[in-house]
């Protein structure tokens, strides 16, 4: 039965780092992202920790390895920042912020990561990325300030550019979610 009195780490824990903080690194962490046909493997962010995995989930507790430790930027915060696409599970899709920004992509399942528009959104403050569940190629982000300005941004190739789409409002968008029946 669930219970709100017992809870316990499922990590990432603390990593031994001598000379940083107190001889103790840890951050937390700002997303999860399971594998939708992998019980096993999940992915989280780290509030500037970056992106890390474990594929043994239901494990007490689970072994997680960090992914994205040679990336420009480790802010994966935000709202929806992380993603694994439904229709193909390969392709993990991240979003990072502040100096090295961009979107983190990896199409063989978080081995090996990839910056994209990182001249679109470097520097920025990015809150999340959506994706069509069919289309690989189709992804949106939104941005709350900096850059390219604020909004909500589309790929239609995979990532390597960006279109600014019309919204409502000036300024700042703090999340997107794409609704999976939206053909579109």
């Amino acid at each position: 039965s669930l219970t709100s009195s017992h809870w316990m780490s499922l990590g990432p824990n603390p990593v031994d780092t001598p000379n940083v903080s107190l001889g103790t690194s840890v951050g937390r962490a700002e997303v999860a992202a399971p594998d939708p046909k992998a019980a096993d493997v999940m992915y989280v962010g780290g509030s500037n920790g970056g992106v890390w995995k474990t594929g043994v989930w239901n494990n007490a507790p689970p072994v997680w390895i960090p992914f994205t430790d040679d990336q420009p930027s480790l802010n994966v915060s935000g709202y929806h920042t992380l993603i694994v696409h439904p229709a193909d599970s390969k392709l993990v899709l991240g979003v990072v912020s502040g100096p090295g920004g961009g979107v983190l992509k990896s199409t063989d399942n978080g081995l090996g990561w990839k910056l994209l528009a990182n001249n679109q959104f470097e520097g920025a403050a990015v809150g999340g990325i959506a994706v069509h569940p069919t289309d690989t190629n189709t992804l949106y982000v939104s941005v709350w300030y900096g850059a390219s300005g604020g909004g909500v941004y589309k790929s239609t190739d995979g990532g390597q550019n960006w279109t600014k789409l019309p919204t409502s409002h000036p300024g700042m968008v703090s999340d997107v979610i794409r609704a999976r029946y939206d053909a579109q």
